[in-house]
């Protein structure tokens, strides 16, 4: 039986807000009113409890040489701080205090770095999600015409496609130059032609990515090819229909089942236009349109419509005349040459041009080569270089001419006959002999307006 003596042990009362206590597990779970909390231990280390009852724990202390004392906060009461593992930290802020530093200075200095390594992380993850494909796309908004266009992905679609999904970034030095050997192997042209595409994506990409995630800015593995010399010379096509070859030429164009195509033909190597800009002319004048205007004997080639996108006028010869009226008189459309494609234009000559080339036995050609020979034939009959590069709309090399010296239609008009008699008197021996032009009677023709 328990002597009367004996008396029960008493509760531990809880500390009192600025007391000094030891701050371990049991005292710190005593704690509740708001207030600040001196470890009896180590100086400088507390517990402050808001008002709203969260603890956390801090340390006080004056680094070396300062005269204020820095306050740093460890952390809020609970995992991972304990009174344990917080008295350990607060052991670690002492020492640097001791050595003159601020560990709100170094915590904020980690935190900035932290900082910077994860957006240097997320760039890096972001810059490569930019892939060939994506940069080319951007290329291609540059207002390129769709030929050109159609041109670019024939070389991605021989050579570049398995590197469309490829980061940018990834791509170095070393790959160019192992695709560029590998299409070397079997064609010189092509991979020159690849790998100038190649370029001009890479620089596109400097200027579009290259502010924001600056390792694009300077990143252009074809480089490689300047320095290795590897760049192939492209040689400029020659191919055109040579004087003695006209006559067959003509009068295998003369047997086309298709007027269209005969038509499409003669226009093309009388005027020296380019497939896409003899292939939409049309009866209706507009800015954005290729246009015939029968009334002032001219055609006019857009802005929009021309390879340098610089308008385009050339005076009808009487030849060229008398073809675009008799088409006007017989149109079906608003297209003077209409056709099956998706625009309701004729697109296609190949078939024609073979026809022309088995009927005639001369060397296989394409429309541009029709462009070559009427180029041809203006130096023929005395043109300077000056003269035939603005009958065929060639950008102008100098300031003068880009931007100062007007061209009109009318300067054309003693050029182009004389190239259309030679040519037509090679053709034919008689100027004129498939379209009588004395015998076209002058109207006056209401121009379709767009």
């Amino acid at each position: 039986m328990p002597s009367m003596l004996e008396t029960k042990p008493q509760k531990k009362s809880a500390p009192k807000p600025g007391e000094k206590v030891k701050l371990n597990k049991s005292t710190v779970d005593l704690i509740s009113e708001p207030g600040i909390y001196h470890d009896s231990e180590l100086t400088g280390f507390r517990l402050r409890v808001g008002s709203s009852g969260v603890k956390s724990y801090l340390m006080v202390g004056k680094a070396k040489g300062a005269a204020k004392p820095v306050y740093v906060t460890i952390g809020r009461h609970g995992d991972p701080w304990t009174a344990d593992t917080a008295r350990a930290k607060a052991v670690e802020h002492r020492l640097t205090l001791r050595q003159g530093n601020n560990p709100n200075a170094l915590l904020e200095e980690k935190h900035a770095a932290d900082a910077e390594k994860t957006k240097a992380e997320r760039a890096q993850k972001e810059v490569r999600q930019i892939t060939l494909g994506a940069a080319f796309a951007k290329h291609i908004q540059g207002g390129q015409k769709d030929s050109t266009i159609r041109g670019y992905q024939k070389v991605i679609n021989a050579h570049l496609k398995s590197w469309m999904d490829k980061s940018l970034i990834d791509i170095n030095q070393s790959d160019v130059g192992k695709l560029f050997d590998l299409i070397e192997d079997k064609s010189p042209s092509s991979a020159a032609h690849a790998m100038r595409l190649l370029k001009a994506v890479f620089k596109t990409a400097q200027v579009e990515y290259g502010e924001e995630f600056p390792e694009l800015a300077s990143h252009n593995p074809t480089l490689i090819l300047s320095r290795k010399k590897g760049w192939n010379a492209i040689e400029p096509r020659q191919d055109y229909i040579c004087d003695e070859d006209l006559p067959a030429f003509y009068n295998a164009v003369m047997k086309l089942e298709s007027q269209t195509a005969k038509d499409y033909l003669m226009v093309c190597i009388l005027t020296g236009l380019r497939l896409g800009e003899a292939c939409s002319l049309t009866w209706v004048e507009s800015d954005n349109a290729n246009y015939v205007d029968l009334n002032k004997r001219v055609i006019t080639i857009c802005s929009e419509g021309a390879k340098n996108r610089q308008r385009h006028m050339l005076a009808m010869s009487d030849y060229l005349y008398a073809l675009f009226l008799r088409r006007w008189q017989t149109r079906e459309n608003n297209f003077v040459f209409p056709g099956k494609s998706a625009e309701g234009h004729f697109s296609n000559p190949k078939a024609s041009i073979l026809n022309v080339v088995t009927e005639a036995r001369i060397p296989h050609f394409k429309s541009h080569s029709l462009r070559r020979t009427f180029a041809t034939a203006a130096d023929a009959v005395g043109y300077d270089l000056r003269s035939i590069q603005r009958l065929l709309n060639h950008k102008p090399g100098s300031v003068a001419d880009r931007h100062y010296i007007q061209r009109h239609a009318e300067k054309t008009k003693e050029p182009m006959q004389r190239i259309n008699d030679h040519l037509l008197k090679l053709m034919t021996a008689e100027v004129g002999a498939e379209e009588n032009v004395s015998n076209v009677v002058p109207l006056t023709i209401k121009t379709v307006t767009g």
